[in-house]
C-alpha cells in the first residue's frame, strides 16, 4: 500500500511540474508581427554567416548522431540533406534558404527520417543560432524552448 502511495505522489509531482505543451502551442499559434516574410531583406549570406550556418548544421548532425535515435542509413540521408542546406547557403538568398530549410525539415519528418521528438530541438537550435541571420522564424513557445529530446 505504501509503495502505491509513493508512486501516486511521484506521478502527481511529475504532472504538476510538466508544462502543458498543448496549451502553450494553442497560446502561441499566431506568428508574431515582427516575423514577416515580406519585410526581410532578401540578400545572400556573407562568408561569416555561411560559417555560422555550417557550424549549426554540423551541431545538429552531431546531436542526432549522438542520440542514437536514427539508424545509420537514416543518418547518412540526414547528413546529405544537411550538407545540401550548408551548400545552398552559399548560393541562395535568405528567403530561399529558409524555404529550403523548412522543406527539408518537413520532408525528413514526413518520411520518418527524423524522429518527431527531435523536431523541436532542431527548430530551437536554429531559432537561437540563426535568429540574427534569418529573422523569419517565430520564437518558440517558452514551454518548448530548450527541450532536449535529441
Amino acid at each position: 500500500m505504501e509503495e502505491r502511495i509513493e508512486r501516486w505522489a511521484r506521478d502527481v509531482n511529475t504532472d504538476a511540474h510538466t508544462p502543458d505543451l498543448w496549451a502553450e502551442l494553442q497560446r502561441e499559434r499566431d506568428i508574431p508581427t515582427e516575423a514577416h516574410y515580406e519585410d526581410v531583406e532578401n540578400t545572400l549570406f556573407n562568408a561569416d554567416e555561411r560559417k555560422e550556418i555550417a557550424v549549426l548544421l554540423r551541431q545538429i548532425k552531431g546531436a542526432l548522431r549522438d542520440s542514437n535515435s536514427v539508424s545509420d542509413a537514416q543518418m547518412r540521408s540526414l547528413e546529405a540533406r544537411f550538407d545540401n542546406l550548408e551548400a545552398a547557403a552559399g548560393r541562395v538568398d535568405r528567403k530561399d534558404w529558409l524555404l529550403l530549410f523548412a522543406g527539408t525539415i518537413l520532408a525528413v519528418v514526413v518520411t520518418d527520417l527524423l524522429p518527431r521528438e527531435a523536431l523541436w530541438d532542431i527548430l530551437g537550435m536554429v531559432s537561437h543560432g540563426l535568429e540574427h541571420l534569418v529573422r523569419l522564424l517565430p520564437p518558440l513557445p517558452p514551454a518548448l524552448d530548450g527541450l532536449s529530446s535529441i
